[in-house]
């Protein structure tokens, strides 16, 4: 299997964790935790461990390489499960929420797939590159929901078969980059690289412009998927019909990626910048329109379609600025700031559904999902300035 492929593939499986918790994670821990307030934590315990693993994760593959970081990865993520598990059993919140914490920790190393497949590839096919990769999240927007619904009964605990399930499919992910996977050679420099950060330049606007989009997309993704389960289950839907929604969010968020990559090349990133920032406005809109199925299912769509843009546009921005050893530093940062802004995105989702309702919710998105035009343009004022 050709080392893209094997990313891919390993991908697709090891994604299935984060749709299956966002699914059952607030649901568990509506039943688990001793405040209803705390009911997303497990959520937010997985974003907040994604954005303090990210840079341990850049610059453990900077020294070990990534096949061997990956590997580490699912280690956490087995541990994890096995936690979620004994949670379960015991009815313990704060085994699952420790769970919930390693399985950030995975993460942290899965979301190196895009940069490990930016590697395999020449400038021109950078966009490409990373949409292959987001092509796994398919299969992980189906497979995951499904295993957390069909898991719920399976055995006497409720969600216990979940977890188990999710075992499997990070068993398979780590067996297909185990045998299937070999990234790039290790550069001497890069695994004694020193700090650099006074050599790179942090005020390039280019460099800001894919921090932002990035992080944006990401921030706005995660405050409107935190809460939407508890919403749906507030205004009485079954867990079947939110199970549907959520697929159809996430099937939406990774769909597009058999062509936005080719899009992205011929279009440029401006274009895709905007048109991600009006989805999102759109996204909002939908949802303020009313509380049917169709306002969830609609505005979790678009939000989906928004994160696409907005994500390969960012990632494809990083990938294109350096491929020097420097690069693991870059790439730490720039996770950092996605998945913090994103932990706090999800730490204020129960607390704005809870304290304030869904509508108030969407209309704190507004502002967010405008900043990535004010950072675009900062960049088109520097380049002009610079052509004078």
């Amino acid at each position: 299997m050709p080392p893209i492929f094997a990313l891919v593939a390993a991908y697709a499986f090891a994604m299935c964790s984060t749709p299956l918790i966002i699914l059952v994670g607030g649901l568990i821990g509506h039943d688990l935790a001793p405040d209803q307030r705390l009911a997303t934590l497990p959520i937010s315990m997985i974003v907040i461990a994604t954005a303090i693993s990210t840079a341990p994760a850049a610059m453990f593959m900077q020294r070990f390489g990534r096949k061997t970081g990956f590997l580490v990865g699912f280690a956490l993520g087995g541990t994890a499960t096995i936690l979620c598990l004994f949670g379960l059993l015991y009815s313990s919140f704060t085994l699952f929420v420790a769970g919930c914490f390693l399985t950030g920790s995975n993460m942290a190393f899965v979301h190196q797939f895009r940069f490990a497949a930016m590697e395999l590839v020449p400038l021109e096919k950078k966009s490409q590159a990373a949409s292959w990769v987001l092509i796994g999240g398919i299969f992980a927007a189906v497979a995951g929901p499904e295993a957390g619904a069909f898991g719920r009964d399976l055995l006497s605990v409720p969600y216990t078969g979940s977890f188990v399930l999710l075992m499997g499919f990070l068993l398979i992910a780590a067996f297909i980059i185990a045998f299937s996977y070999q990234g790039t050679p290790l550069n001497h420099n890069d695994k004694n690289l020193e700090a650099k950060i006074p050599d790179i330049k942090w005020q390039n606007p280019t460099l800001l412009l894919a921090f932002a989009t990035a992080a944006i997309s990401y921030s706005v993704m995660s405050l409107v998927m935190t809460a939407a389960p508890l919403s749906m289950s507030h205004h009485g839907y079954d867990l079947q019909t939110t199970k549907w929604v959520i697929q159809s969010h996430i099937l939406a968020m990774f769909v597009p990626s058999l062509f936005t990559g080719k899009l992205l090349a011929r279009m440029g990133s401006t274009k895709f910048i905007i048109i991600g920032v009006a989805i999102y406005v759109a996204m909002a809109i939908m949802g303020l329109a009313g509380f049917q199925v169709v306002h969830y299912w609609g505005s979790l769509v678009l939000l989906g379609l928004g994160w696409n843009l907005l994500f390969i546009s960012g990632t494809t921005l990083l990938g294109g600025i350096t491929d020097g050893p420097e690069r693991f530093r870059i790439q730490a940062v720039n996770e950092f700031l996605v998945f913090g802004t994103q932990a706090l995105a999800s730490l204020g989702a129960g607390w704005l559904l809870f304290q304030l309702g869904w509508r108030p919710l969407l209309l704190a998105t507004l502002p967010l999902a405008l900043l990535p035009l004010v950072f675009l343009l900062i960049k088109h004022r520097s380049v002009a300035s610079l052509q004078h």
